[in-house]
């Protein structure tokens, strides 16, 4: 191994005597790229001569086209510091590439001249010649691109409730302002056709995922912005990006609460059905919209979409696994590869979703659509269940021998369903909105007041609902006058309510409007003659299932009727030990002559008295009249 002396660094790249021209640093570049991935190569010393070629030139005013050639062979070789693609770079290396970066597009900017293309080969790049454009081989998108992967990566590999985080979480901002300044520049040189489809599609695609999760106060703006955008990608794109793209979209409308437009683009799109098919980041970003879809229908009220929306994640009991927040425990089925490849796609830490936050929504979606739900079919065994992991927390915490105050989230949902299902609406209404759920739950959303007041208004709502089903058995007539003082609700809303539970068939009652009563017609079976129709059920299902396994096993099957009966009508001068043609055509088959009578079973005189070899004999060789055996 070559060892290198201090002194070896700081050596001069040209002699002090030597005359500085263009070909004699253009010959110097070549000799420093060639060194450039060898092991014997320092890639500190490579840099720190490619940054020193670079100011000799500027000294000397060698032209731009040697300048900029000059640094994009450092901003690669900066990219090239970290020695294992999968490892994060330095903070320090990604702030020295993100101003480098930022000098060779300042350079662009002003010397318009200079053309940096993949369309240009690197036998027909022009670095000397001024009298024409400046044409050098590479692409300076690509390298804000990999620029942008790489502060994912930083991220990632940072402690998430560290201070270091919050200083790493600046240089968000500065790579935002160099993206900016790269699509400026993509505008500017996009009608000469010198620039790849691709690569505008992927500066709009950066601005785009830098934005879409951010709110924003002045929301017209950033709506108009983020529109521009994305029409953008849909005219140049018909694949992934598009897809990607419009995900950010519904994304960015849902945080905004604007509910009808992300709900109809999300209709519209049909992300659902190629969702499946796409690659795991954008099965991520999927999921995260689809969970922010959720939260805005529930700030909208809209409470069914916001359990259909939030139920794709939370009935799978791996939401952090599908969001990209947290990586699962060690499984054995999957390789070192894999690991390495779930780790990529994790999304940092300033861009999740709170867990909590959209676990306990979901619950209280499940509480207000449930809870009614099992008053009304309380001894129906057939039932379907909206929820299975609510109903899971329910019966869980039914079993408990003793139940304390609630705790976490999870507890005080649970207990304010059992509330609500004694028509308790006000426990159930200091259970989902007080000092503990402020500070784990409504403080997060925006318009809390807002979104706490619908919530209440629910709550009375379904609490009425579920009284009205639970002892709908006990009254004769209820005075809608007393549900309004009972629940706190106006009478019109009282109103409403039943009606619409006449309607639907939910309730059999009637409203007398001049008495302002409803009048139960006390239809409905008491548990006793529930019980007694289930178990007349099932005897029925047994009774049925008996008679299938008893079938022939070929042929026709059950009662043929007629003369036939069961097992078919018995042909002139047939024997009862015989297999016959009339037995086979009534469709017994050998499982009807054992139950018919045959010989094998001992119906005819002569078989019942034979022994068992040679019964056995008979049944194995006796052919029947229609030429077949057994």
């Amino acid at each position: 191994m070559k060892i290198r002396h201090k002194d070896e660094a700081s050596k001069p790249l040209f002699d002090s005597k030597a005359e500085i021209t263009a070909e004699i640093v253009i010959k110097k570049l070549l000799e420093i790229n060639a060194n450039r991935g060898k092991k014997s190569t320092n890639r500190k010393i490579h840099v720190r001569n490619l940054q020193e070629l670079y100011k000799i030139s500027d000294e000397h005013n060698l032209g731009m086209g040697i300048l900029a050639k000059i640094l994009v062979s450092t901003i690669s070789s900066l990219f090239e510091m970290n020695t294992r693609i999968s490892d994060a770079m330095e903070y320090n290396s990604w702030l020295k590439t993100l101003e480098t970066i930022d000098g060779l597009f300042n350079l662009l900017g002003e010397h318009r001249n200079v053309i940096i293309s993949m369309v240009v080969n690197e036998d027909e790049e022009n670095l000397t010649n001024a009298e024409e454009d400046y044409r050098i081989h590479g692409s300076a998108i690509l390298m804000v691109k990999r620029l942008d992967d790489e502060l994912t990566k930083v991220f990632q590999h940072t402690d998430c409730h560290s201070t270091d985080y919050i200083d790493k979480l600046k240089g968000e901002r500065e790579l935002c302002t160099l993206i900016t300044k790269a699509q400026g520049y993509v505008d500017s040189r996009r009608k000469s056709n010198l620039l790849d489809p691709n690569e505008v599609v992927v500066i709009y695609m950066l601005h785009i995922e830098h934005l879409y999760y951010k709110f924003s106060p002045n929301e017209e703006e950033t709506m108009v912005i983020m529109d521009r955008l994305c029409k953008m990608i849909y005219s140049l794109d018909q694949g992934q990006q598009r897809q990607r793209a419009m995900l950010c979209q519904i994304y960015h409308h849902a945080l905004h609460d604007r509910w009808h437009r992300a709900k109809n683009l999300m209709l519209m799109s049909q992300l659902q059905a190629i969702a499946d098919r796409s690659d795991a980041s954008t099965q991520v970003l999927y999921n995260r919209t689809i969970c922010q879809l959720g939260l805005c229908a529930f700030r909208h009220g809209a409470i069914r979409d916001a359990h259909n929306a939030l139920s794709e994640i939370q009935n799978t009991q791996r939401a952090k696994e599908l969001l990209a927040q947290g990586i699962p425990p060690r499984q054995v089925d999957k390789t070192p590869e894999q690991e390495i490849k779930e780790r990529s796609v994790q999304v940092p830490y300033h861009m999740h979703i709170n867990l909590e936050l959209m676990e306990c929504v979901y619950l209280i979606c499940s509480m207000l659509l449930e809870i009614p739900s099992i008053a009304c079919h309380e001894n129906d065994p057939r039932r379907r269940l909206l929820s299975r992991s609510f109903h899971y927390q329910l019966k869980f915490s039914e079993k408990s021998a003793l139940i304390g105050p609630p705790e976490n989230t999870r507890e005080h949902v649970v207990a304010a369903s059992r509330a609500m299902l004694r028509g308790d609406w006000q426990k159930c209404r200091d259970y989902i909105v007080n000092d503990k759920m402020n500070a784990k739950v409504w403080n997060l959303f925006r318009n809390s007041e807002e979104v706490k007041q619908m919530v209440i208004g629910r709550i009375q709502e379904e609490t009425l609902r579920t009284y009205l089903l639970m002892y709908s058995t006990v009254y004769v007539t209820v005075s809608l006058d007393t549900l309004c003082e009972l629940f706190e609700l106006d009478k019109k809303r009282v109103y409403s309510i039943t009606s619409k539970m006449i309607i639907q068939e939910e309730l059999s009652a009637t409203l007398d409007e001049p008495t302002g009563c409803l009048i139960m017609h006390r239809i409905e079976p008491s548990r006793l003659q529930l019980l007694a129709l289930n178990v007349t059920d099932k005897l029925n299902q047994l009774a049925d299932n008996n008679e299938q396994i008893l079938d022939p096993a070929r042929g026709k099957t059950g009662y043929q009727g007629g003369q036939a009966g069961w097992f078919g009508q018995r042909q002139p001068g047939q024997r009862t030990g015989d297999y016959t043609q009339g037995a086979q055509q009534s469709g017994t088959g050998m499982r009807g002559q054992q139950l018919g009578g045959s010989a094998w079973m001992g119906g005819g005189q002569r078989g019942q008295r034979q022994d068992d070899k040679n019964r056995r004999v008979k049944f194995q060789h006796q052919p029947n009249k229609t030429g077949g055996k057994y």
